[in-house]
């Protein structure tokens, strides 16, 4: 997904959600507050802040999730799967783009909506398991393509004493990508089992993150701190391989895994925006922000592997429970500007 996309596909919500507070103001309800440094438009007793940021973003993820391979399909053949799931992002640093509003009226109340995603961009992905039908020292390294990441998110805070200010929000968070063509450790591609001519695998996280937090507002900055013992992630793995037997006939080979953690992860979030104004109307700045997240425990897996075409068709399925850990980290920086009107 393009900055551009995700700017069209943000730009709704953030529009349905300014008119949420229009309606708010009429019915006489509490004065909503906005972040210094940005820009404002004022709509009767509302001021509603738009802002866009870009910048550049690395991004650290590592999920392990190891499982017993049991089924057999009804042929007798036992499943040819890994042991375990356990990959890594390798230069991981994309472009980043973000849409949002923050408003307010009179009052300590204030509202902030944000839209952020990447730049798709092709990365490597390393993964640890050992394949045992591959006779080949882990770790593999595979091309990975489209990696996408955005997130949504939504915050209420109230000032409590002078610039100070306790939030409270939730955040939606999703990051997947493709990757295929393994090799080893020494660029060497790695032979694919027998008869398979294709080998394709995606990975994708949604994490639900309800937060708590604290704010500090100064003349021209702003800094945050977030904290949630909640996130609550879901992955899932698809894979696909196809292959041609002796010249006969061709199958393909699909397989889904998802997982779900019984309980919930950390979540820790920092950033630091510092404006400046360069002309009455028109306000640029820079700002970082540090994002964590770590999740390990049991948790429920759900595989479901097929075959579609030659002679022997099949289809298995196989739920457990098993103890995975998953760690991401983002480390953000760049630019903002607004207009004031």
């Amino acid at each position: 997904m393009s900055i551009r996309a995700c700017v069209k596909k943000s730009a709704a919500s953030l529009l349905i959600a300014g008119l949420v507070l229009v309606s708010v103001n009429i019915s006489g309800a509490q004065v909503l507050s906005s972040i210094p440094g940005i820009g404002n438009l004022d709509i009767a007793n509302i001021r509603v802040v738009p802002f866009v940021q870009v910048g550049y973003k690395n991004i650290g993820f590592n999920l392990n999730l190891p499982f017993t391979v049991t089924p057999v399909d009804q042929f007798g053949g036992v499943f040819n799967g890994p042991p375990a799931l356990d990959l890594n992002f390798r230069d991981a640093g994309v472009w980043v783009g973000s849409i949002g509003l923050d408003a307010r009226l009179a009052s300590a109340l204030f509202l902030s909506l944000r839209a952020d995603g990447n730049a798709t961009k092709n990365i490597s992905v390393v993964t640890g398991e050992n394949f045992p039908w591959w006779q080949i020292q882990a770790p593999y390294i595979w091309s990975g393509s489209g990696l996408q990441w955005w997130d949504i998110d939504g915050m209420v805070g109230y000032t409590f004493f002078k610039d100070w200010s306790a939030v409270v929000g939730v955040r939606y968070d999703k990051v997947t990508v493709s990757f295929a063509n393994p090799v080893d450790q020494t660029g060497t591609p790695i032979n694919l089992p027998p008869n398979t001519t294709q080998l394709t695998q995606d990975i994708v996280v949604k994490t639900w993150i309800p937060y708590i937090g604290l704010q500090l507002n100064g003349p021209n900055y702003k800094a945050s701190l977030l904290y949630s013992p909640f996130a609550s992630p879901q992955v899932a793995t698809p894979q696909s391989s196809s292959a041609i037997v002796l010249g006969l006939f061709s199958y393909v080979d699909s397989s889904l895994m998802n997982y779900n953690f019984a309980s919930t992860g950390s979540f820790v979030d920092g950033y630091f925006e510092y404006d400046v104004s360069i002309r009455d109307t028109l306000l640029f700045g820079l700002w970082a922000r540090g994002t964590w997240m770590r999740f390990s425990g049991n948790g429920d897996l759900n595989w479901l592997d097929s075959s579609v075409g030659g002679p022997f068709p099949s289809s298995v399925v196989d739920p457990q429970s098993t103890t995975g850990t998953l760690n991401t980290y983002g480390l953000s920086g760049g630019l903002s500007a607004a207009l004031s009107f």
